[in-house]
């Protein structure tokens, strides 16, 4: 009894150490509350004792399966499985829980402490046992001697669901440790918002779950119930604390953001000078859109960053502020004539988003850069935000720029107007004289379904071109996807005729690489084209479409000469690979089995993927299955507004 009574005692000064700085009656509330529970385990304990006086020592009426369990734990210690605990608490009543206790002793390694103190859930289902399981964790976490114990036993309450949450509560108010807060905190954040004292606030501020997406919106969600200048103060101290984790840092960030309690700007330039990229990246984020000014020096700071979100953030940020701050739009004007690749992903978006002639200039002048990755951002950026100013500033550039770059150009008028008026000013002029004024331009889906239907006008032109395997090659934006799996070097049939591998004749891949000559050779002056291969991997000639010329042409022609059948089918790579150039308007598919190599080989896993990868351009997919038909070629070329071809 003298045990019990200083536990008791314990709890109650380790309580009153903790509302130290609550409201009165608050703190003596909670202060009841761990008292009760810990007057409840006393209860149970006195029982226990009681019974034990009265007959053989604990334990000594194990059952022959729970002593040698014990027995095992205590010999093999740390090394015991896991398992062994659940078997130990799977006989059920007092007598395991109290082997249950005793085997822990033997313990040290708290990922053993884990699985053992976690077991203690099986007793969940008897009440009177639930209630002495869950008053002996509390105990144990409130004050082991031993950390371990305590986290572990943290953990072992947490495992009992709803039915510990008084228990974790009194565990969260009751200890000074913030590793044992933190693992009791998660289950009852919607417990300490409810309760809703500034006492509260400070442990969800401070020690709330933020790892997981879900934790952080919860976490989130509780905090915003708060209101009050001292709880904001304590907010915005931890956001800035360079001690804190980014997680938690920028998750409080939102927080305070959704409810200021002052005007954010200040913090949010402040948290441009912090040490954590992250942080820094996310107040770049966020103080886009905003009337800051005078933030050029610490952009440009950002923009020699080696965190490349932060970098993007930056540029992203330039092109923001660039309506308010003169500084921010000549450096990013600068960024422009640079012409970095390093920005390709972001630069034709922070013009966009600037919006002044001077930066719609430099962003249609981005349209036909040589380099395919900022070209291609340039468009999207237009086609994405649709500004009408970009328009004659297109059809300006039509006549100044190559055939092959005007191409370009004209695409984007297209998808930008719903029109095609072809690749000269003249045309396109006349158009924007006749009816620039009242013009809109349409909404990105009206522009896609009118430039499919031109293409699907065109398709159905046998003049056009001579085409792959039959199927017409009238886009100017294309991409050849070949297989040179091993099958490929069985020989081609021919009609009428059979015959057996390694007789003579032109294999597969002969026919193919034949085919694609013609198809190469037909190509319109002004399309851009690349070549990939692929067996267990994908090998491709150009990193992105490359113009048609008479040296590409050739060099192109040495490529697929220079290919050789071997390897596996890694279908699904080499056509996402293809679809990953944005510019791409239609692939060739070419396949003579089944695919048996890369991530996805299951038909539904490849027809899910290629659906994401083609969701924006909505490029078209002809597939030619060689040999055999194709189920999941044909599906491809279906999906996908192509056609398909089974050939032998």
């Amino acid at each position: 009894m003298e045990v019990a009574a200083l536990t008791v005692a314990g709890l109650a000064v380790t309580g009153a150490r903790r509302e130290g700085s609550s409201s009165g009656r608050a703190g003596r509330a909670r202060l009841a509350a761990l008292a009760g529970l810990a007057l409840a385990g006393l209860a149970l304990a006195g029982t226990a004792a009681g019974s034990s006086a009265a007959g053989p020592p604990v334990g000594s009426q194990d059952s022959p399966d729970l002593r040698s369990l014990v027995a095992r734990v205590e010999r093999e210690r740390d090394c015991v499985p896991s398992r062994i605990f659940d078997e130990i608490a799977a006989v059920g009543g007092a007598e395991a829980l109290e082997a249950l206790r005793r085997a822990i002793r033997s313990l040290r390694g708290e990922a053993s402490l884990d699985a053992a103190y976690e077991a203690f859930r099986a007793f969940g289902f008897d009440p009177d046992l639930s209630r002495g399981s869950l008053d002996h964790l509390l105990e144990v976490a409130l004050g082991h001697p031993r950390i371990a114990h305590r986290r572990s036993a943290a953990r072992g309450l947490s495992a009992f669901g709803r039915d510990a949450h008084p228990h974790l509560l009194a565990l969260v108010d009751g200890t000074r440790r913030s590793d044992v807060i933190e693992l009791a905190i998660g289950p009852v954040v919607g417990l300490l918002a409810e309760r809703g004292t500034a006492a509260d606030a400070r442990l969800l501020v401070h020690h709330g779950p933020v790892l997981l997406p879900s934790e952080r919106r919860r976490l989130q969600r509780a905090l915003l119930q708060f209101e009050g200048e001292a709880y904001g103060a304590v907010l915005e101290a931890v956001i800035v604390d360079e001690r804190a984790s980014s997680e938690r840092r920028i998750a409080l960030l939102e927080v305070f953001l959704a409810r200021p309690t002052r005007s954010p700007h200040s913090l949010l330039t402040r948290l441009l000078r912090s040490r954590d990229c992250r942080v820094r990246t996310r107040a770049l984020e966020r103080i886009r859109g905003t009337t800051v000014r005078g933030l050029v020096g610490r952009l440009r700071r950002s923009l020699d960053s080696h965190h490349e979100p932060e970098v993007r953030a930056a540029v992203l940020a330039l092109g923001s502020l660039a309506r308010r701050d003169v500084a921010c739009h000549r450096e990013l004007l600068a960024l422009a004539r640079e012409r970095r690749v390093d920005f390709a992903t972001c630069l034709p978006r922070a013009l966009a988003l600037d919006g002044s002639e001077a930066a719609l200039e430099a962003l249609c002048a981005l349209v036909a850069e040589d380099d395919g990755d900022l070209g291609a951002a340039a468009g999207e950026a237009i086609l994405s935000t649709r500004p009408k100013g970009a328009i004659p500033l297109l059809i300006a550039r039509l006549d100044a720029e190559p055939s092959s770059e005007a191409t370009e150009v004209a695409a984007v008028l297209r998808l930008l107007t719903g029109f095609d008026h072809g690749q000269t000013n003249r045309r396109w002029m006349r158009w924007w004289s006749a009816e620039g004024g009242a013009f809109t331009p349409p909404d990105e889906e009206v522009a896609l379904a009118q430039e499919l239907a031109r293409r699907e006008r065109a398709a159905a032109n046998p003049t056009q071109a001579r085409g792959f395997y039959g199927i017409a090659v009238v886009d100017d934006r294309v991409a050849f996807v070949i297989d040179e799996s091993g099958s490929m070097d069985t020989p081609a049939d021919e009609p009428g005729r059979t015959r057996a591998a390694g007789s003579p004749g032109p294999t597969r891949l002969d026919v193919a690489k034949q085919q694609l000559r013609g198809a190469i050779g037909d190509l319109l002056p002004s399309a851009r084209f690349n070549v990939l291969f692929f067996d267990s991997g994908v090998t491709a000639w150009r990193q992105s479409l490359a113009p048609k010329s008479a040296s590409s042409s050739r060099d192109a022609l040495r490529f697929v000469a220079a290919r050789g059948a071997d390897g596996g089918t890694n279908l699904h790579d080499a056509l996402v690979e293809a679809l990953g150039d944005t510019r791409v308007e239609a692939v060739y598919l070419l396949s003579d089995g089944d695919p048996t190599a890369g991530p996805f080989t299951e038909a539904a896993d490849i027809l899910r993927s290629v659906r994401d990868a083609n969701r924006r351009r909505k490029a078209r997919i002809h597939c030619i299955s060689i040999g055999q038909d194709s189920a999941l070629l044909r599906s491809l070329a279906r999906e996908h507004g192509g056609e398909y071809r089974r050939v032998g």
